[in-house]
Formats: C-alpha cells, structure tokens, sequence
C-alpha cells in the first residue's frame, strides 16, 4: 500500500521492545540488541549499520533522528535513540555535549537531540580495554569497564604532570620530551586508545622512569635546598670553598636525580664544619663574657650599687626582687633590680644557650645568629661592660665623667714624661665638673 511505498525501510526498525534496548544501553550493556533478539555485532543491524553510515564524521542527534524518522525509514524515536545509545556503548559512536566527551552511562533519550556524534574509526575489543585500564591504573588513574575514552584523557595529562615532575631546572635535568604525548592529546575516543595502545611500550617505560625520577625529585630538591642553605651559613671557612665547588659541579652538570644522591655527602660536611665553628664562636663569646663580666662584679662602684643605695643616691626608688642573670652555662649570678637594669640598657643579656644537635635545631641557630654576628657579638662586649661599669659610677656619683686615655706613639723617655704631664693636666681640669672613671 502506500504507506510501504512511502516507509519501505520501516520494517527494519520495527519492534516494540526498543524501550528495553535503551534501557539496558543506558546501563553500560554492549549486548543491548539481545532485547530485540539480535545476537550478531551491533554495527550489523540494519539499524545500526543505517545510522553509522549517516554519522559518519559528524552529525548531531536531532539531524539523525530527523533523517531516520522521515521517508523511507519512518523508524519509531526509540529505535533511533536505542541504536545510537547502543552504538555508543560498544565504541562504534563518539559522543559530546556541550564540548564534553560523554562517557557510557552519560547518553540518555534527553540528551540524544543536542549531543553531537561521530562515528569511530577504531574500535577496541575487550583484551585492549582490559590493557588499557591496567596501564592507567598504573599512573593512578582511576578507569571502570566502558570509561576508558574519558580516562585515556585524564591519563595523557598525568604522563604530562609526570614528565614535568621528572626533570626542571639545574641541578635537575632537563625536562623528557613530550612531543609523542601532544600527538596523542590531539586525538580523541577510541582513534586516542587505539594510538595509545601502539604506543603502549614506550608509555610503560616513561611512566616507570618518570614516576621514579620525580619520587627522586621530591625527596632531593628539599634536601638540597637545605644543603645549598648551609653552604651560604658557611662562606668564609676553611673547607667552604671546596664544598662550594662539589655543589657547583652538582648544578652545572644537572646531576641532582642520579642514581648516587649526590646531597648526602655535601649535607654532612657542611654540617660538620657549621657545629665546630658555631662551637667555637659561642665557646670564645662565652669566655670573654665571663672574664668582662668577673670584671665588673669586682669593680667597687658596682658592689655599693644595692637597692638602698640607688634610692638614697639616685633619688628614685627601684622595686623588685633580686634577677638571675646566666655567666655560663654552669654559673649564674644574682643581681639587684638596679644592676639588671643597668645590664639591659647596656644590652647584656645572658650567654644565648646552644642547642645545634640537628639540622633544624643548626638552622635556628645560625638564623638567630649567622656565624659572622659571632665575632661582632664579641667584639662588642668589653664596650658593653665598660658602659655599665660606667652607669653603676654615675648612678653613685650623677656627675661622674667617663675618660678614656688615648696617645699617638710613644717614643722616647721625654715624650712619655710630656704626655703624663698633658694626661695629668686633663684630668685634673676634668675632675672640677665631676668624679672621673678611666675607661
């Protein structure tokens, strides 16, 4: 009749239980067509095949449902809509929305009109996938059956992420190439698993090597951060030019993730060499604290200098109770609220403990104090004492002038006599304004 003339394909569509077939596509079931009892491949149904053809490089879900819904198909909407979703679940179509690849399980009869499709040119049969979801699982991609295609992505931006982690700038080596990546990259679906899996040996590899390297690299650039730290502490001793050069060979020949750490050996000279000389420095600091510190204890303006005294002397009162204030490490010696007040001003603080036991504690330990502040610490102290032996006199005698003697070179009998004679005049003059102290 006419409607045969008009439909003459419609027959090859026509069954009722195309619903069951979305359904079971829909679910991730490559056997969907069993519903409308097809046990061949689902790319030789007649519907199928049909809308294969007609994709082709591209086509859009409504065009295609348009082109099989009208003469000389007139194929009911879910015969259309369950092939495509079928299709779709075996590999044999690509499909997109909105730019995004929608992986199986993604496609349903809502999105089937706006979904953009693309027949494959590749297909992978059941081992490859098997294949190819042990390989990304092996970059800790996460890849269930039927999820390969957006896998395949995720994977190729880890072997990026990877290569990047492999190498960097000096002491590192230079970056692997990833020309074959990109090449990869460019392609999409099962064109890019096809790809990958002839390139699957040469992945196994890379990922193998890059993951180690950059394993490497994690441990190494922190531990080589702090090595190049020390080295910048230890600039101006003995074996730091040395070391320097061991270090510089490790930079310029980019050897920071050989197979032989070459940190360690660096580390533990330049840590070596730090300690002594911190212990040296505090151990002199410590020692001329202690002999200007004897100095002024015995000094007899700071004896007289008590509470009481400051208060009847002074005119002020000072509260408070005694303050301890460390000599050494084994000493201390209690001072009255005037002298330890005297102390601060004059910046005289304790002897600073030294706890260089390990890296961190080093560390704390030369950003507190960088090895040359050692020798400026030192250098400062008799000043320093001079100057509360000083306070402690004129908080006794307010008008109490502090003198230091100088002279140019002495060389005869008579220039010695002409400058005592000269000194004594000075000081004399200087005593009508006050009490003096020699510093």
């Amino acid at each position: 009749d006419s409607l045969d003339r008009l439909f003459p394909r419609f027959k090859d569509g026509d069954d009722h239980r195309w619903s069951s077939v979305i359904n079971r596509a829909k679910n991730n079931d490559a056997n969907a067509l069993q519903a409308v009892d097809w046990r061949d491949s689902p790319e030789k149904h007649q519907v199928c095949a049909a809308i294969l053809a007609e994709v082709g490089a591209g086509k859009r879900g409504k065009e295609i449902r348009d082109k099989f819904e009208a003469s000389p198909y007139g194929w009911p909407r879910d015969a259309v809509d369950g092939a495509l979703m079928t299709l779709h679940a075996t590999g044999h179509l690509r499909a997109a929305h909105k730019g995004a690849v929608l992986t199986v399980g993604q496609l349903d009869q809502a999105k089937v009109s706006v979904a953009d499709f693309r027949a494959e040119t590749a297909t992978i049969d059941a081992k490859g996938r098997i294949k190819l979801r042990k390989l990304f699982q092996a970059a800790d991609v996460a890849c269930k059956p039927n999820e390969e295609v957006a896998a395949g992505g995720a994977f190729l931006t880890k072997m990026h992420n990877l290569a990047s982690g492999a190498g960097g700038d000096a002491p590192l080596p230079i970056r692997p190439t990833t020309a074959h990546l990109d090449t990869l990259r460019a392609l999409a679906g099962n064109e890019q698993l096809a790809a990958i899996l002839v390139a699957y040996p040469e992945l196994e590899k890379n990922l193998k090597e890059w993951k180690a390297l950059g394993e490497f690299s994690a441990k190494r650039v922190p531990a080589w951060g702090t090595a190049c730290g020390f080295l910048r502490h230890a600039a101006g001793l003995p074996d730091a030019a040395e070391m320097q050069k061991e270090s510089d060979a490790i930079m310029e020949e980019r050897r920071l993730l050989d197979d032989a750490d070459p940190v360690p050996d660096i580390h533990h000279a330049v840590v070596k060499a730090l300690r002594a000389a911190v212990k040296v420095a505090h151990g002199e600091f410590e020692a001329v604290y202690n002999r200007e510190m004897d100095t002024l204890i015995a000094n007899e303006n700071w004896k007289r200098l008590t509470a009481e005294d400051a208060e009847g002397r002074g005119g002020k009162r000072d509260s408070g109770t005694a303050s301890p204030l460390r000599t050494s490490a084994s000493s201390a010696v209690e001072f009255s609220p005037v002298q330890a007040r005297i102390l601060a001003d004059c910046g005289i603080a304790v002897v600073p403990a030294l706890s260089i036991g390990d890296d961190v504690a080093l560390q704390r330990s030369l950003s507190d104090i960088p090895l040359g502040s050692w020798r400026t610490k030192t250098d400062a102290l008799p000043q320093q004492f001079r100057n509360a032996a000083v306070a402690a006199a004129k908080l006794l005698e307010p008008r109490t002038q502090s003198v230091r003697l100088t002279s140019g070179t002495l060389k005869t009998p008579d220039e010695v006599k002409a400058w005592l004679a000269e000194t004594e005049k000075d000081l004399v003059q200087k005593l009508k304004k006050g009490p003096i102290v020699i510093g």
